[in-house]
C-alpha cells in the first residue's frame, strides 16, 4: 500500500496548519484584551441611559424659602428682637444689665464681619439693611457662653461682630459685652 497525497492537499494541510497555529499564537493574545474592554463597556452601559431626574418637592422650597425671608425679614421688627433675646436670658441663670437695638443707617451700606475682614469690605447689596446690637449680660461663664451661642441660633439672622468677656470658667461671675448685627431687606416682595 502506497499513501501518496497528492501536493495541492499537502499545500491546503499545510497553510490550514500555520493559519491555525498563527491565530493562537499571534491573533488570539490580540482578542483577549478587546474581550475584556466590552466587558468593560457592558458595565458601563448604564451610562447612556441617562437616569430622569425626579422633580423638585415644592413644598421644602417653599419652606425654605420662608426660613430665608424670616432671617431676612422685611421689616426691622426690632421690638420682637429684643422681646426675643430678653427671653432667651430668662432661660439662663444670667442677668441683662444691657440691651439697645438700633436701628439701620440708610446711607451706610450694610456689610457682613466676614465680608468686612476681606480685603476692601465687600458691601451687602444697597437694598439690604443693617441694626446694631449692643448687650451686656452678668453670669457663669459657661450660662454666658450658651447665652451668646442662643444669639446665633434664634430665627433671625444675627452677626456677632465684637465679643470680650471678662471671668474665666472658674470664676462664679463673669461679664460679656457684645457687639452684633442683624439685617433686614425691606420690600422684599415688591
Amino acid at each position: 500500500m502506497n499513501f501518496r497525497i497528492r501536493p495541492s492537499i499537502l499545500v491546503i494541510a499545510l497553510f490550514s496548519l500555520v493559519f491555525v497555529v498563527g491565530f493562537f499564537l499571534l491573533i488570539e493574545p490580540q482578542l483577549t484584551p478587546i474581550g475584556e474592554n466590552l466587558e468593560r463597556l457592558d458595565a458601563y452601559s448604564h451610562l447612556n441611559n441617562p437616569t430622569p431626574i425626579p422633580s423638585p418637592d415644592t413644598s421644602t422650597l417653599t419652606s425654605e424659602t420662608t426660613k430665608v425671608q424670616g432671617l431676612l425679614p422685611q421689616e426691622n421688627n426690632l421690638y420682637d428682637l429684643s422681646v426675643e433675646i430678653e427671653a432667651l436670658s430668662k432661660t439662663l441663670p444670667i442677668s441683662l444689665t444691657a440691651l439697645s437695638l438700633d436701628p439701620s443707617v440708610a446711607s451706610a451700606p450694610a456689610t457682613t464681619s466676614a465680608q468686612a475682614g476681606a480685603a476692601g469690605g465687600i458691601a451687602l447689596p444697597a437694598s439690604v439693611e443693617k441694626s446694631t446690637i449692643n448687650i451686656t449680660a452678668t453670669g457663669s461663664y459657661t450660662d454666658l457662653q450658651t447665652f451668646c451661642e442662643g444669639l446665633t441660633k434664634l430665627d433671625r439672622y444675627i452677626d456677632i461682630q465684637d465679643l470680650s468677656m471678662t471671668g474665666t470658667p472658674t470664676t462664679t461671675q463673669s461679664t460679656v459685652t457684645l457687639t452684633a448685627v442683624t439685617y433686614n431687606l425691606p420690600n422684599a416682595n415688591q
